[in-house]
């Protein structure tokens, strides 16, 4: 349901980023139905069109990767609204720095290139593109792990204020489980968790 948080919780190895990667697309070799709001959604990420690719996305604990690092951080980011939302490319400028200013990164961040920012600021960058597509669910995952508390709580906080507003719905991967105050819950009491060994539900 919109605005729902489920949380995969599970030790290494579990396939907690398998399930992410299916449900993004990026895992075709997998049985079964995705729905999104009711409707059936391609498994391979080449099959499905612009909606859908914008609908669902996904953002990796290896935020480095997933930027090239000759090109500005902020070209980078505004892609997603260029590609996935028919933007013209001076267009996402003004979202861009807005959606970046939510996870407390500057401009002048945003104009550098991925190696002259550090793990958390790529990782809120990482997330800046990801929303810019204005997605229905946003997998997360491990995206706080190895960050300090400020950026964590940044990000977590952004989050919640998210799933609150724009009814955005978080699968949100994690190793550990987690203590309260560190899922992006919001006020919302729409959080769930499973627990992956396979797979248990638990509160």
């Amino acid at each position: 349901m919109a605005g729902e948080c489920l949380a995969l919780v599970g030790r290494s190895g579990s396939g907690k980023t398998t399930l992410g990667r299916c449900l993004a697309g990026l895992h075709s070799l997998c049985s079964g139905t995705l729905l999104l709001d009711g409707e059936p959604l391609r498994r391979s990420l080449r099959a499905r069109g612009r909606a859908e690719l914008a609908a669902v996305q996904c953002v990796f604990q290896d935020a480095k990767a997933a930027f090239d690092e000759h090109r500005p951080v902020l070209d980078q980011v505004a892609r997603s609204a260029v590609r996935l939302r028919g933007a013209t490319p001076k267009d996402p400028r003004r979202a861009v720095f807005r959606t970046l200013g939510e996870f407390g990164l500057t401009e002048s961040l945003a104009e550098r290139r991925p190696g002259e920012l550090s793990g958390g600021e790529l990782q809120r960058a990482a997330l800046a593109r990801a929303l810019l597509a204005e997605p229905h669910v946003l997998i997360c995952d491990e995206v706080t792990s190895g960050l300090g508390a400020v950026t964590r709580h940044t990000i977590l906080d952004a989050l919640a204020w998210l799933r609150e507003r724009a009814e955005l719905s978080l699968v949100f991967i994690t190793h550990d489980s987690p203590p309260p105050g560190t899922w992006p819950t919001g006020s919302r009491s729409s959080t769930q968790g499973v627990w992956s060994r396979w797979a248990r539900l638990v509160s």
